[in-house]
């Protein structure tokens, strides 16, 4: 039997986790699998017939991804902050041109809606597959998780997002065949907003862990590695990890 540890990529909630848990150990060959949430890692015992590209194709089944061992290499998320300034200026841009006219704020001329819906319906389309892509990683999860019976919060996300775009995307078909009253039904700002927030909660929860794991990292510094053993007036000295309890 081996035993090895896998780093994991894409794993948002304990629901992820216990449902990549439980798909590892339902794998013939897979003796016992235990995730870590904050950790984003696995730890799994095998039987020898069984690979680490194999292991790797389970985590991918279960709609994850496997980053191979794990060697404790942190992932950088201060690089991120420009990217998602940027992003955020781009989901307000839209928010604001869908709502300006509600709270009263001055309309981009050649993007109001009453006066040229086309311009005002495809230019939300465009923004809004651009947040798809932005988001994609979100709603590949929530196809696959569907896939392999394994439901979770990317599903509910993706399913909402699709419906909302594919109701918009219909409505913003018959605009341009000229039925400029489908205009007040177009929730494009809507899936580019909610991919944003999810996206931009996720990067703040992601620091939230490595802080977590920074601490973890302090009390296991401060851990023994050996252990004194005593037996029948013997003593030895043995590694921390063969200390068990009887």
């Amino acid at each position: 039997m081996k035993k090895i540890i896998l780093r994991i990529d894409g794993m948002t909630c304990s629901a992820c986790s216990s449902g990549l848990e439980k798909y590892l150990k339902k794998q013939k060959g897979v003796n016992d699998a235990l995730v870590n949430l904050v950790m984003s890692s696995a730890s799994i015992s095998y039987e020898d017939n069984i690979t680490i590209d194999d292991l790797n194709r389970f985590v991918k089944e279960a709609g994850f991804k496997s980053l191979g061992i794990y060697n404790e290499q942190e992932e950088s998320y201060s690089n991120k902050n420009i990217y998602f300034i940027i992003n955020g200026l781009l989901a307000l841009l839209v928010l604001y041109i869908s709502m300006s006219h509600m709270i009263h704020l001055p309309v981009i001329p050649f993007l109001n809606m009453m006066a040229y819906p086309i311009n005002y319906s495809v230019c939300l389309f465009i923004f809004s597959l651009y947040f798809i892509y932005f988001g994609k990683d979100i709603i590949i999860s929530g196809f696959k998780n569907i896939r392999y019976k394994s439901p979770n919060m990317d599903t509910l996300v993706t399913l909402g997002i699709i419906s909302s775009f594919l109701f918009s995307t219909f409505n913003m078909i018959m605009i341009l065949k000229g039925n400029k009253e489908y205009v007040e039904n177009l929730y494009f700002e809507s899936v580019s907003v909610i991919l944003y927030l999810i996206k931009f909660g996720r990067y703040i929860d992601g620091i939230s862990k490595e802080k977590t794991k920074d601490a973890i990292k302090g009390l296991v510094t401060i851990t023994p590695k050996t252990a004194i053993l005593f037996n029948k007036n013997e003593k030895k000295t043995v590694s921390i990890d063969e200390v068990k309890k009887r």
